[in-house]
C-alpha cells in the first residue's frame, strides 16, 4: 500500500515551468501527426461530400461509411493538438485539461471507427445469409439511426465514465512519452486501460472476423455447388459447355 502511494505521489511533482525530459521519438511524431492530418482531413472530407452531393450512392451501407469517415475525420482534426503537446519542453498545467479532452475525443472516435467497421461487417454478412425481407426489415432507416447512435454511445461511455465519473484511472500528460495518455502513476490506471482495451478492440474485432469468415465459408460452399452443377450439366449435354463456362 505504501508503494502505491509513493508511485502516485510522483504526479504531485508536476510543477509549472519544470523541464520535461527530452524524447527524440516524440519530436519525430510531431511531423507524423501533421502528415496524418494532411492526408486524413481531405480524404475523409471527400468521402462525406461524395455521399452528400451524389444521390446515387446514398443507401444503407453508405450511412455506415459516412459515420466511419466522420469518426476518422475527428481523429485527424485533433492530431495537431498532439503535435502541440509533444512540442512542449517545459511543463504547463494547461496540458492536463487539454490532454483529458483530446483523449476523450480520440478514444471515442477510434472506438466509433471500430464499431462502425463491425457494423459494416454484420451488414455484409446479413446480405449474404439472410432473406431480402429480413434484411430490409432490420435495415430500416430508423433502425440504422439507432445503430449509429449506439456505435457512438459505447466508446464515449468507456472514455468518460471510468475516469471522470467512477475515478478509475486518470488521463493526462505523460512526461516520458511527451504526449497525452493515461497517467501511469495512478493506482487504477491499469484497470482503466484494461476496460478501454477490452471494450474498444476485442469485441468489434471478433465480430468482424466472425462475419467475414462466415461470408468466405458461404462463398466457398456456393462456388462448390455451382461447380458440381456445372459438371452435371456438362456431362449430360456437352453442347452446354460454353454456356456453363460463361
Amino acid at each position: 500500500m505504501a508503494h502505491q502511494s509513493t508511485n502516485f505521489s510522483m504526479d504531485n511533482f508536476r510543477i509549472d515551468g519544470m523541464e520535461i525530459p527530452y524524447n527524440h521519438a516524440a519530436k519525430v511524431l510531431i511531423y507524423s501527426n501533421y502528415v496524418c492530418c494532411g492526408l486524413g482531413i481531405p480524404g475523409n472530407t471527400l468521402v462525406i461530400l461524395a455521399v452528400v452531393l451524389s444521390k446515387r450512392v446514398r443507401n444503407i451501407s453508405t450511412a455506415f461509411i459516412v459515420n466511419l469517415a466522420i469518426a476518422d475525420l475527428l481523429t485527424c482534426c485533433v492530431a495537431p493538438i498532439f503535435s502541440w503537446v509533444q512540442g512542449y519542453d517545459y511543463y504547463d498545467p494547461i496540458l492536463e485539461p487539454v490532454c483529458q479532452a483530446v483523449l476523450v475525443v480520440v478514444h471515442s472516435c477510434i472506438g466509433a471507427s471500430m464499431y462502425t467497421l463491425a457494423a459494416i461487417a454484420v451488414n455484409r454478412f446479413l446480405v449474404i445469409i439472410s432473406s431480402r425481407q429480413l434484411y430490409e426489415e432490420i435495415y430500416q432507416s430508423k433502425y440504422v439511426a439507432v445503430q449509429i447512435v449506439v456505435i457512438w454511445i459505447i466508446p464515449i461511455s468507456v472514455a468518460v465514465l471510468p475516469s471522470f465519473v467512477f475515478g478509475i484511472g486518470q488521463q493526462g500528460y505523460d512526461f516520458v512519452l511527451h504526449t497525452c495518455a493515461p497517467v501511469k502513476d495512478h493506482p487504477t490506471t491499469v484497470v482503466f486501460n484494461d476496460i478501454l482495451t477490452f471494450v474498444l478492440y476485442p469485441i468489434p474485432l471478433t465480430t468482424i472476423i466472425f462475419c467475414y469468415i462466415g461470408i468466405l465459408v458461404r462463398v466457398i460452399i456456393h462456388n462448390r455447388k455451382l461447380a458440381e452443377h456445372g459438371v452435371t450439366r456438362t456431362s449430360g449435354n456437352p453442347s452446354n459447355e460454353n454456356t456453363q463456362t460463361r
